[in-house]
């Protein structure tokens, strides 16, 4: 039953993984802002590891994959505290130049990654993806569109949300006219 919620967030690893490999200065400008100074090359083979990763749990999950999907998460809200606790208004680097502002969000999704990836870890998932839509074209194919629309969601929540919940302010009501 945690094939889909797992598939998700190794998706998104892929994902923000491609991302790094394509345009490592963001991650590593918050890597910086965050203590951690590291140069583009070394971003770029965090970012080859967590296209690795996630393409090893879609294609074959198992808790070994699930343990250490859950630890890039876990790194990942690691360097988000850290990058909350500078007050700084950095990049948060997940998705290399689409990445948002760095904002509490962030670590509820990170740890969230933790959770789906703990859970998967703690509960045999069974057979990946790839063998789901060949054993079962219909269901799988539907199985795989739903991966890839949480993934998009998820990806959104990442890059989108945190803007649009910082630039939204309560409107008070009008003062009572005399």
């Amino acid at each position: 039953m945690l094939l889909t919620p797992l598939t998700t967030v190794a998706a998104l690893l892929v994902l923000a993984g491609a991302a790094k490999l394509r345009a490592p200065q963001t991650a590593a400008a918050a890597l910086s802002h965050g203590g951690l100074p590291v140069r583009g090359l070394a971003v770029r083979l965090i970012g080859g590891l967590e296209v690795g990763l996630g393409l090893a749990a879609i294609g074959v999950p198992s808790p070994a994959l699930a343990v250490a999907i859950a630890g890039a998460y876990a790194s990942f809200a690691v360097v988000t505290v850290r990058l909350l606790r500078a007050g700084e208004q950095a990049r948060c680097g997940c998705f290399g130049a689409r990445s948002s502002p760095v904002h509490p969000i962030h670590l509820a999704l990170n740890l969230t990654g933790v959770a789906v990836a703990t859970a998967a870890a703690l509960t045999p998932v069974g057979t990946g993806l790839p063998a789901v839509v060949f054993a079962h074209p219909a269901g799988g194919a539907i199985l795989a569109a739903s991966v890839a629309a949480a993934t998009v969601l998820a990806h959104q929540a990442y890059v989108a949300v945190p803007a649009l919940w910082s630039a939204w302010t309560p409107t008070r009501p009008p003062a009572p006219s005399a």
